[in-house]
């Protein structure tokens, strides 16, 4: 076992070298949780690899969950240590790559442990199976087929990139009447091909001078090109009418009302097209 840690640590070291990285190593998760079924629940998350978590319930899974939050400068080259054990065949620790598609996936890389207790604290068929979740969900990376049904504790060991992003603004939003505008996109200036994920409030605002808008500008030939198709329009309205008023067709209040109403209507429209 020692010789397969030393050549997996190896293998993850010479991996990270030829992108210029370091490893780091992460011992308590972002988030944790873990159903009712597990016994002492907490060791599996105490820092402690003496202690364990096992299902408490004979037949029944106990599930328990690991977040680990990625660094910003993470670079997809990860591994998951952990330990696990039973009582009649002892504990041994475990190291696995984690998949690409679990690893790139969200914010976090999250694992889900999953503990069968079906002969208590024996042998029998109890076993140990770990997933993480990727874009189809949880997926199934590694089957402990030696019975083993403990749960004592896990770390994370993260491929990180010694490259140091240097950010810099280089946009700014529409000035505002105060005579300033902020920042609404930043670039690296070092290129170390990461995303930004910071705050646009932690660079400085830009001074500006502000314009108030101006209003459109008054044309009086298209004002009084509307005034008069607007006025034609009434007039062959109110023609219609007055043919509709010689066949008795309409009322000769209805008429004088018809008509005051278009000469009132064109009068606001051409006051409004006038300024």
């Amino acid at each position: 076992m020692k010789i397969k840690l030393i050549l997996f640590f190896v293998l993850l070291l010479s991996i990270v070298s030829v992108v210029n990285a370091e490893i780091v190593y992460q011992e308590v998760s972002n988030y944790t949780s873990y159903t009712a079924s597990c016994l002492n629940p907490t060791n599996f998350y105490d820092s402690n690899y003496l202690t364990y978590s096992v299902c408490d319930v004979v037949n029944i899974y106990c599930y328990m969950y690991e977040n680990y939050t990625k660094p910003y400068n993470y670079l997809n080259v990860s591994s998951l240590q952990f330990k696990v054990g039973s009582q009649s065949s002892g504990s041994v620790f475990i190291n696995i790559s984690v998949p690409l598609g679990c690893a790139d996936y969200g914010n976090d890389v999250a694992f889900k442990f999953e503990s069968e207790q079906v002969n208590y604290e024996g042998d029998g068929t109890n076993q140990f199976k770990l997933y993480c979740y990727n874009l189809t969900g949880w997926n199934r990376i590694y089957d402990v087929s030696s019975q083993k049904n403990r749960y004592y504790e896990s770390g994370m060991f993260f491929g990180l990139s010694d490259c140091s992003p240097d950010w810099s603004c280089n946009g700014y939003d529409s000035c505002m009447t105060n005579d300033t505008q902020n920042c609404n996109s930043v670039v690296d200036n070092n290129t170390c091909g990461f995303s930004y994920s910071g705050d646009y409030s932690e660079f400085t605002s830009q001074s500006c001078s502000y314009t108030i808008p101006s209003s459109p500008s008054f044309n009086p030939v298209l004002a009084l090109f509307y005034i008069i198709a607007i006025m034609s329009l009434g007039t062959l309205f109110i023609m219609y009418r007055f043919t509709m008023l010689q066949h008795n067709k309409m009322s000769m209040v209805e008429f004088v009302i018809e008509c005051c109403l278009i000469v009132l209507g064109i009068l606001i429209v051409s006051i409004l097209l006038s300024g």
